[in-house]
């Protein structure tokens, strides 16, 4: 029942075919513009909304470096010991390290940055229907900060955050040029500017460049794409649940991609494996000096 007008049928084929028959949703866009060039299963990816899971650690990150909770120096949690850093604990999705970061952060401080990341309200996507999915006010729940435990994220809510996180901090308006005169007159629309420090909001991308290239996120992941994400796996509504929220390539993010996944055979390689749908023409493996720039600029500040 999707409304398929105007979006690119050679994209939203290849995006139906990473499913590989599996109940899911899948949202593909700009990620500089806001761009949206397919929305598979419509209902599921706008108009309903899921726990996030582990992807509900980028908002945590995001809000401990700004609070000063988390080093950007090098990655430990203020005045507590943990067994990672903040890039491996993005990379394999430590939930131990998160929740002791929420424990120092608060419950009002992870709803702020949700919020600033577009989380608990529409998107604004021109169809109709959108649900605001919500977010854990008044909960502390230390898996508030670990699994999204009383949050509910929708597909195209996941494609907006990632998107700036890595565009500069551009909370894109989502948008599906209808004609061939919008397309040709789309111009980007930036419904909020992320109002955190460039340097704070970066600092989470190493850890989202790990989780595909040896984190959870590796298994069929191509490693000529410069994809970064961030995997969640959970039970919810009855069911497993599988996301996948990523850019690409990162050294310069084009695309957005978001995956979530539903039913038994959910896992997460089902859903990170779906980054196959990567135009590979227009993607390409981060430069080494640009992984030791996003280093050296953490250290700097």
């Amino acid at each position: 029942n999707d409304k398929t007008d105007g979006e690119d049928l050679a994209i939203r084929n290849v995006a139906i075919n990473a499913l590989g028959g599996h109940a899911g949703s899948v949202v593909v866009m700009e990620a500089q513009t806001g761009k949206v060039l397919t929305i598979v299963n419509q209902n599921w990816a706008v108009r309903s909304t899921i726990r996030p899971c582990s992807t509900i650690k980028l908002v945590t990150a995001a809000a401990g470096l700004n609070e000063g909770v988390i080093s950007k120096v090098d990655g430990s949690v203020r005045n507590t010991p943990t067994r990672r850093n903040l890039d491996t604990a993005i990379a394999y999705s430590d939930n131990g390290y998160f929740q002791r970061a929420g424990a120092s952060l608060g419950n009002q401080k992870l709803v702020e940055y949700g919020k600033q990341l577009g989380l608990g309200a529409p998107t604004g996507v021109n169809l109709e229907g959108e649900a605001p999915g919500r977010l854990p006010y008044n909960n502390s729940n230390a898996r508030i900060y670990s699994h999204g435990d009383d949050t509910e994220v929708s597909t195209i809510q996941l494609a907006v955050m990632a998107a700036a996180l890595t565009n500069g901090g551009n909370r894109v308006l989502p948008r599906i040029p209808r004609s061939s005169v919008e397309k040709a007159k789309f111009q980007p629309f930036y419904k909020a500017k992320v109002e955190l420090p460039q340097q704070n909001i970066r600092r989470v991308i190493p850890g989202m460049m790990g989780a595909a290239e040896y984190g959870t996120a590796r298994r069929n992941m191509d490693q000529n794409l410069g994809v970064a994400g961030k995997t969640g796996s959970c039970i919810d509504k009855g069911s497993w649940v599988g996301l996948f929220t990523s850019v690409a390539p990162i050294e310069q993010p084009k695309y957005a991609v978001a995956v979530i996944t539903r039913g038994l055979e959910t896992t997460l390689p089902r859903a990170s494996a779906s980054m196959s749908m990567w135009p590979s023409r227009t993607t390409k493996r981060p430069s080494s000096s640009f992984a030791r720039g996003l280093i050296s600029a953490r250290v700097r500040s």
